[in-house]
C-alpha cells in the first residue's frame, strides 16, 4: 500500500475522519478544501456577505455537471438580539470552478 507522502503528492490523500461520506465524496469534499477547486470555494465565500467558514462545507449532491455544497453559518437579525442557524447553499462546477449561489425560499 502506497505511503501517505505519495498519495499526497498524487493529489488522492484523504485524512482520516469519521465522516458519514463515502470515500469518494471524502476525496471531493478534500478537493474543495485544499485541492483544485479550494481557491474558488474561498472565493465564493469570501464574495459573500454572510461569514463563511470553509472547512463546514457540506457536500450534498454530485452530478455530472456539479457538486451541490452547502455551509451552515450563524446570521444576525437587527431586529433581535439573538442570531440565528442559516445555511448558504451554492453550486460548484467541478470543470471550471465557476460557484453559483442558490436562493432558498422559505
Amino acid at each position: 500500500m502506497p505511503s501517505t507522502t505519495v498519495h499526497k503528492v498524487a493529489g488522492t490523500f484523504i485524512p482520516p475522519s469519521k465522516t458519514r461520506y463515502t470515500r469518494t465524496m471524502a476525496w471531493i469534499r478534500q478537493e474543495c478544501l485544499e485541492g483544485r477547486l479550494a481557491p474558488h470555494v474561498r472565493k465564493f465565500c469570501e464574495d459573500q456577505m454572510e461569514m463563511l467558514e470553509v472547512d463546514k462545507i457540506e457536500l450534498r449532491q454530485v452530478t455530472d455537471e456539479s457538486i451541490r455544497c452547502s455551509i451552515p453559518c450563524c446570521v444576525a437579525v437587527h431586529e433581535s438580539n439573538r442570531t440565528f442557524v442559516h445555511e448558504v447553499r451554492f453550486d460548484l462546477d467541478p470543470l471550471t470552478g465557476d460557484c453559483r449561489r442558490l436562493d432558498v425560499v422559505g
